[in-house]
């Protein structure tokens, strides 16, 4: 722990030259009614401009743990869910330009080929350039997903607890050594200069004496209480040197050098009491021997020893209170920053994986579409304009569909059923893609939106990966065999394509669906299914739902 500076290090420019004048004009007014000489005056000033000081350092330190507790206070009336949905506005704000900032211009791109295609009487440059633009918002898609799914670094996060700092060794600062020597300095003069006044010559010895005294302060860092024992030590010797010779000049005692080193050192254990018992009983020892030793030689001196000692070791005392009582309220407020920034990035965490799976579902699967469609278009033209000219109208929907979307992020939650189902299809067909929908019952209500993802993922994956395989999409209630008992929804769908690579791992669509799924307190199941592919997602039945069978002629629905 570093020792503290005499407060005057924590003062403003102004407020120091403020202090000194003020104690100047108050030791005036006192003299003036006293009618002393001018060394009374410089005393009082000295005397005053000392407590002034050391009082203004306990006020800060008062001002300073009232701030602190003000703000544990109004921390404590932060509530962390509120702070979260702060947090996670600002983050979808953010989120939302970055990605519109890539993929929304891509997608205008594409838009404006698809009118050129429509409108220009060779359309083979706009096609190649939709087709490339896709490959392009594939790829945008691919880091964009990287970036979300990113856990940002924490502010601090780098940093960790020094356990060697608990136990560093306190060195002497600059600043003690200044105040030694200021000390030390004033110590010499005052000393030599008192004995040639009151005796025309210099005992050397109590002059080493009195130096050695105020150059105490040097220990206040490293040993507050070694240094006040060995003042105490070196004002005994020096009163009993004084006796021993016989000295007429006094020995070690009074003079400014005390504010710069005893009352520094008194004032420096008060800032700490509590933190050392051996400190506490030092300094109420040295006091003890300074009233004494004093006493013994100048009697009338005592009052204003124990004045100054006791007021130094108040002033400290007060300081060291309220500089503890701010450390305190500090750390209650970094334990409830911590709990409020805790909350702030569960929720910006979570958010970013659901803006990461809604741009997924939104841009890959309108870009395998308009991929699709665009290769569709490349082939027909210039054989059959008509169809080229229906799959670019398609592509033309598409990014319109996307674009949308994409400005509506973080999807809201929609109520799907089998007509947005059938209309999912319906697009994949579209893209030449074989599906059969068999819809064995009504959508329960609650899970249409995840089984309607389950679906899309699916299909979109079918299309990029094994084009013109034959596809299937089973959704049917079940009983599940679980304590609880009740029933589940199970969405299937299966390909003939050519399978899953081996070694390939899940992409970031599917990372996303299980994530969906399980939050939905459903499972995921990806296997390999002989010549083709097939998932499946289990999601419980809501309580309160009601299902019913959907009419025979919609059970089958083939292309």
């Amino acid at each position: 722990m570093t020792r503290p500076r005499l407060g005057t290090g924590r003062l403003t420019r102004l407020g120091v030259p403020v202090l000194l004048v003020a104690a100047s004009a108050v030791a005036s007014a006192l003299l003036m009614v006293a009618g002393d000489g001018l060394g009374e005056w410089v005393f009082f000033t000295v005397v005053l401009s000392a407590g002034a000081l050391t009082g203004w350092a306990a006020l800060r330190s008062l001002s300073q743990a009232v701030r602190q507790r003000r703000a544990v206070e109004r921390l404590r009336r932060v509530d962390p869910s509120g702070a979260a949905r702060a947090a996670v506005r600002v983050e979808r704000d953010r989120l939302s330009r970055q990605i519109s900032a890539g993929l929304s211009r891509t997608l205008a791109g594409i838009a404006d080929d698809a009118e050129r295609a429509l409108h220009e009487d060779d359309p083979s440059r706009a096609l190649r350039s939709i087709h490339e633009q896709a490959r392009g918002a594939t790829s945008e898609l691919r880091r964009q997903l990287g970036l979300l799914r990113e856990t940002p670094d924490q502010p601090g996060g780098g940093a960790t607890d020094d356990p060697a700092g608990a136990v560093r060794r306190r060195r002497v600062g600059r600043a003690d050594l200044v105040l030694a020597a200021l000390a030390a300095t004033l110590a010499l003069v005052e000393s030599v200069g008192y004995s040639l006044l009151a005796q025309d010559w210099v005992y050397w010895p109590i002059v080493i004496l009195t130096v050695l005294a105020a150059s105490t302060v040097l220990g206040r860092t490293v040993a507050p209480a070694a240094a006040v024992l060995a003042a105490a030590g070196l004002l005994v010797g020096g009163w009993l040197t004084s006796v021993l010779v016989d000295l007429a000049v006094v020995p070690i005692i009074g003079g400014f050098w005390w504010f710069a080193s005893f009352c520094v050192l008194v004032w420096t254990i008060g800032v700490h009491a509590g933190r050392s018992v051996a400190e506490l009983l030092s300094v109420a020892f040295f006091i003890a021997t300074a009233v004494t030793t004093i006493w013994l030689i100048d009697p009338a001196n005592v009052p204003i020893t124990i004045l100054v000692l006791v007021g130094a070791l108040a002033t400290g005392l007060a300081t060291g209170w309220w500089r503890r009582q701010a450390r305190h309220a500090g750390g209650a407020i970094a334990d409830r920053e911590a709990v409020l920034e805790e909350a702030r990035r569960a929720a910006v965490d979570a958010e970013r994986l659901t803006m990461a799976r809604d741009v997924h579902d939104v841009v890959s699967h309108g870009v395998g579409v308009i991929a699709m469609q665009a290769a569709a278009a490349q082939v027909c033209w210039p054989q059959q304009p008509e169809s080229m000219r229906r799959c670019v109208q398609i592509i033309r929907d598409t990014v319109a569909t996307t674009q949308a979307e994409l400005g509506s992020l973080p999807l809201p939650t929609v109520a799907r059923d089998e007509t947005d189902l059938r209309a999912l299809v319906g697009r994949i067909r579209a893209s030449e893609t074989s599906v059969e929908l068999r819809l064995r019952d009504q959508v329960p209500p609650g899970t249409g939106e995840v089984i309607y993802r389950v679906v899309q993922e699916s299909l979109t994956n079918v299309m990029r990966h094994a084009p013109g395989s034959q596809v299937t999409v089973d959704i049917e209630c079940i009983e599940v065999s679980d304590d609880a008992g009740g029933r589940a929804v199970r969405v299937r769908v299966t390909d003939d394509g050519p399978g899953c690579p081996t070694g390939a791992g899940r992409g970031y669509g599917l990372i996303g669906l299980e994530e969906r799924v399980r939050f939905a307190g459903g499972s995921l199941t990806l296997r390999q299914r002989g010549p083709g592919f097939a998932v499946e997602a289990v999601l419980p039945v809501p309580a309160g739902s009601t299902l019913s069978d959907v009419p025979a002629q919609v059970q089958g629905e083939s292309p």
